[in-house]
């Protein structure tokens, strides 16, 4: 009995351990009976946990690098890691993707900017242009204007004198008729 109970205690108090999620705890039991057997497969169990365990620390620390080889089709630990890590690197993928992205969106709406920027200088660079266009061709029209009162004053001047030889002309033509009409008298 004693030689039963002891490994069978062992096995109960490593089995317990492990329940805890206490992934220390060995079973050094050399038999080949059942309890034998117990304790090799309790000793598989724990170097398998222990594996994912180291997995998924590495995973934890962001390393997407670690390959899981499930023990077999029904290994729901070993295919969820699989599973899990695929995901995560898809993830990642999509993340740095959509990081490209928003990138690309950036350099493009700086190439805008500094598109519009330029065109705004030019369109201030044209107001300017059009301010001084302005500026100069009402400076025109007001020379015109004082060229024309000029030229208007002159011919006022001209008027008069024009309208001062008339009279004088008529004047000379009145004095002549007189004078020849005395002379044939």
């Amino acid at each position: 009995g004693r030689f039963v109970g002891k490994p069978l205690s062992q096995a109960r108090d490593a089995l317990a351990t492990l329940a805890e999620g206490d992934l220390s705890a060995t079973l050094d039991v050399s038999s080949h009976d059942e309890v034998g057997q117990m304790a090799q497969a309790y000793g598989q169990l724990r170097s398998y946990l222990d594996e994912m365990a180291s997995t998924a620390e590495s995973i934890a620390a962001g390393d997407l690098t670690a390959q899981v080889q499930p023990l077999s089709e029904r290994d729901v630990f070993g295919n969820a890691f699989v599973e899990m890590l695929n995901k995560l690197r898809a993830t990642i993928t999509e993340a740095v993707s959509a990081a490209n992205s928003v990138a690309a969106a950036k350099d493009q709406l700086t190439e805008i900017a500094e598109q519009a920027s330029i065109a705004t200088q030019e369109v201030a660079q044209s107001t300017a242009q059009v301010a001084e266009g302005t500026a100069t061709q009402a400076q025109s029209a007001q020379d015109a204007r004082n060229t024309v009162e000029s030229l208007a004053g002159v011919i006022r001047d001209v008027a008069t004198n024009a309208r001062t030889e008339t009279d004088s002309i008529e004047q000379a033509d009145t004095l002549s008729r007189d004078v020849a009409a005395a002379a044939a008298a």
